[in-house]
C-alpha cells in the first residue's frame, strides 16, 4: 500500500467526493486523516490510476461550474429590469408639463442654443436632452426610447444604460455644436434615442466582429427612417448621437466592465446630481439668449 497526501483540500465533502469516484472505478483505498491533513491509501499499482482520475474529476467539475457560471450571467444579462427605465420615460414626460406650464423660461435657459455653450454655458449639451417643443415631441421620443432600452437592457443593467445614454446624448450635442452655426438651437431627448441604438450596435458589433457590418447598416437605416425627415428635425443631432453611442458602446464592451449592485446604485444617483447640477447652473447662472 502507498499514501497520496491531499493537501488542498482539507473539508470532509471534497474527501468524500473523491472517494466515491475511486469507489465507482472499484479502486481500493482508505481515507486516514492525521493532524498534517488528509491521506488517500491505495495499493502501489492503483496509486497513478488514482491520481489521475481524480485530476480529471476536478477538471471536469471546474468545467462544469464555468458552464453554469456562464449561463447564469447569460441568463441574468436578459433579464435585467425595465422598470426602472419606465420611471425615468414618465419623468421625462413630467418634466415636458412642468417646464411648459409651470415655468416657461426653462426652455429658453436650458435648450441647447449654441451661443449660449459658446459664451460657456455647457450646462445646455446636458439639459436640453430634458427638454421637448410639445406633447407630440416628447410622446414620439418616449414610445422610441422605451423600444429601444428594451432592447439595451438584454445587454447591461439599467444604471450603466442610462448613463451611457445620457453621456452618449450630451456628446452628441457637443459634435452637433462644432457642426453647426451659432445662430444654432436645439433641444429634445432624441439624440439619446440613437445614442441607444449606437450603444447597442457597438456593444454588439465588438461581440460579432463578423457581423460589425450589418449592425452598422441597421443602424444606419434606422437614422434613415427615424432620424430624416420632416421640416425642423435636427438631424445633425440625430447623426452624432448615433455615432457617439456606437462608440461609447464598443469602448465599454472592449473594456468589460463589472459594475456590483452597489455601485450601479451609485451610478443612478450620479447620472441624477449631473442633471440637477446642470439645471441649478442653468436657472442661476444661465442667461436668456432668445
Amino acid at each position: 500500500m502507498t499514501y497520496i497526501p491531499i493537501t488542498n483540500h482539507n473539508n470532509d465533502e471534497k474527501i468524500n467526493e473523491w472517494s466515491l469516484v475511486l469507489t465507482a472505478l472499484c479502486i481500493d483505498h482508505v481515507i486516514q486523516k492525521t493532524e498534517n491533513g488528509f491521506y488517500l491509501k491505495v495499493r502501489s499499482e492503483d496509486k497513478e490510476r488514482a491520481i489521475k482520475e481524480i485530476l480529471e474529476f476536478e477538471k471536469e467539475l471546474e468545467e462544469d461550474l464555468k458552464e453554469q457560471n456562464h449561463e447564469n450571467t447569460k441568463n441574468i444579462k436578459s433579464g435585467y429590469s425595465i422598470e426602472s427605465s419606465i420611471w425615468i420615460l414618465f419623468f421625462i414626460f413630467l418634466f415636458h408639463i412642468i417646464s411648459k406650464n409651470l415655468f416657461p423660461p426653462l426652455e429658453q435657459l436650458g435648450c441647447a442654443n449654441s451661443w449660449a455653450i459658446y459664451k460657456g454655458e455647457w450646462w445646455r449639451l446636458i439639459t436640453s436632452l430634458t427638454l421637448h417643443k410639445n406633447i407630440p415631441h416628447v410622446l414620439s421620443n418616449i414610445f422610441w426610447e422605451g423600444v429601444f432600452i428594451y432592447f439595451l437592457l438584454k445587454e447591461i443593467p439599467p444604471s450603466i444604460g442610462w448613463a451611457l445614454i445620457f453621456l452618449g446624448g450630451a456628446l452628441g450635442n457637443l459634435l452637433n455644436y462644432f457642426f453647426h452655426p451659432l445662430s444654432h438651437i436645439s433641444l429634445g431627448f432624441s439624440t439619446c434615442v440613437f445614442a441607444t441604438i449606437g450603444i447597442s450596435i457597438g456593444i454588439r458589433g465588438i461581440q460579432n466582429p463578423k457581423d460589425i457590418g450589418v449592425y452598422a447598416m441597421s443602424g444606419l437605416g434606422l437614422f434613415a427612417m427615424l432620424g430624416i425627415g420632416a421640416q425642423g428635425v435636427d438631424v445633425g443631432s440625430h447623426f452624432f448621437g448615433l455615432i457617439t453611442g456606437f462608440i461609447i458602446g464598443a469602448v465599454f464592451q472592449l473594456l468589460n466592465l463589472n459594475i456590483t449592485k452597489i455601485k450601479a446604485g451609485y451610478l443612478f444617483f450620479a447620472l441624477f446630481l449631473i442633471i440637477a447640477i446642470s439645471w441649478a447652473l442653468a436657472i442661476f447662472w444661465g442667461k436668456n439668449y432668445v
